[in-house]
């Protein structure tokens, strides 16, 4: 994380009356390990030759804090850092058990031609609305509301998962299965058939889905569980 924006070395001296502050270590993102699921279990759906019938991705989610609008901090003659709206700040612990809330902020040098340079930095609740800044140690003397929402990341390798519908022949019904991790790489590729005159449920990975009706080129379907996370 920077600690100061590259341009404002100027700035540690007013912001920090000359004294060297020791670095600090990165908070640790409060988040846990989601799987979002589509369509839920219990919903009918139809789909054409070649769409998805159910799809999985995954990430983490935890708390964060965003502003409706832009916030300003800590403004002087030299600078204004300006919390962005809708700004995911998320909940993040310090190596000594604080909350803090970190993302990315603007700082702006007013003796710069309001140049502006992105931080990330985390911000420390005060009394009264106000705000500290964890990693330059400011404690700001403007006050504002921010809304805690859900923040979902997705995942470091963006893992997905996809049941696709390709074809029909007869009773017979062909699925295709992808892994999906990156944007575009497939980790893995299965293609299965089932035959709806033996079992009207089919599905694979832990997908179950009850097969409703079937055309050439569409089938209806109804959702009863997702993939094995």
């Amino acid at each position: 994380m920077l600690r100061y924006p590259a341009f404002a070395g100027f700035a540690v001296v007013s912001l920090a009356s000359c004294a060297v502050l020791q670095p600090k270590l990165p908070p640790e993102p409060m988040l846990e390990f989601v799987a979002a699921s589509s369509p839920l279990a219990g919903e009918e759906r139809t789909v054409a030759v070649g769409e998805v019938l159910v799809t999985a991705s995954y990430g983490l989610s935890g708390v964060a804090l965003q502003a409706e609008q832009a916030q300003v901090l800590c403004e002087d003659l030299s600078k204004r850092i300006e919390v962005p709206a809708e700004q995911a700040l998320v909940a993040s612990q310090t190596a000594d058990g604080q909350t803090v809330y970190c993302g990315s902020l603007e700082w702006v040098n007013s003796f710069a031609g309001q140049e502006r340079t992105v931080i990330n930095e985390c911000l420390q609740p005060l009394e009264g609305g106000r705000w500290n800044l964890y990693f330059n140690e400011m404690s700001c003397p403007e006050s504002f509301v921010l809304n805690e929402v859900v923040h979902v990341a997705p995942s470091d390798d963006g893992w997905r998962q996809e049941l696709v519908f390709t074809g029909r022949s007869g009773t017979q019904v062909f699925l295709r299965y992808r892994e999906m991790r990156g944007l575009s790489a497939e980790a893995e590729q299965q293609d299965v058939s089932f035959d709806t005159n033996d079992d009207s449920v089919i599905g694979i990975k832990g997908v179950r889905i009850e097969v409703l009706e079937l055309t050439s080129t569409s089938m209806r379907y109804r959702v009863i569980s997702g993939f094995d996370s």
